[in-house]
């Protein structure tokens, strides 16, 4: 995701976008972990550097449907699709939102929607939650690796963060500021 949207803001457009959107992302970015490690919050992140507003959206998946929707690229049928479609709902409304708020460089709203959304679900101003996660891939076979998901230990406890916040079923909205990195320490 970062590479693409580097490539449409340095190359393919003439002009720049009013905002740059990455997902919706099958499975959720929450904590400081998987910020780190998602494509999502940094093709977001590629955008913020650009002095843009910049949302990741990304939904937690159930998961026994997991894999299907994966493998399906996002589609869904039943009840989760029913919570795909009131996300990406949620997700056109805060977009328009942010076009009408003040930027603020190397921000990235980071937003994450429970596995069941609707219309009427919360949205709860959150921050990245502290989990240790080890390694995310596994040996499946010598010298090969594959991703597997674990839900790590916790290292703090609180309501307010972003895993807390869509265990509990509401949006979690996270703002994340990114210019820190690369200043210079104060003498």
């Amino acid at each position: 995701p970062t590479d693409c949207v580097n490539i449409a803001l340095g190359n393919l457009l003439d002009e720049p976008p009013d905002i740059v959107v990455s997902g919706i992302n099958i499975g959720y970015n929450t904590t400081e972990a998987l910020i780190f490690s998602s494509g999502t919050v940094a093709g977001a992140m590629e955008g913020a550097f650009w002095e843009l507003p910049a949302i990741a959206f990304s939904q937690k998946v159930p998961q026994d449907l997991f894999e299907s929707v994966r493998l399906s690229k996002g589609q869904a049928e039943g009840a989760f699709a029913k919570s795909l479609r009131a996300a990406a709902g949620h997700a056109a409304a805060i977009t328009g939102d942010a076009l009408k708020t003040t930027k603020t460089y190397g921000q990235v709203i980071n937003i994450n929607f429970p596995e069941t959304t609707a219309a009427s679900t919360e949205i709860v101003d959150t921050y990245p939650e502290r989990i240790h996660l080890g390694s995310l891939y596994e040996e499946v076979a010598p010298n090969r690796y594959e991703f597997r998901f674990k839900e790590g230990i916790r290292m703090e406890a609180s309501d307010a963060t972003d895993r807390a916040v869509l265990a509990s079923g509401r949006i979690s909205r996270s703002a994340l500021v990114f210019p820190q990195v690369g200043t210079r320490p104060r003498s």
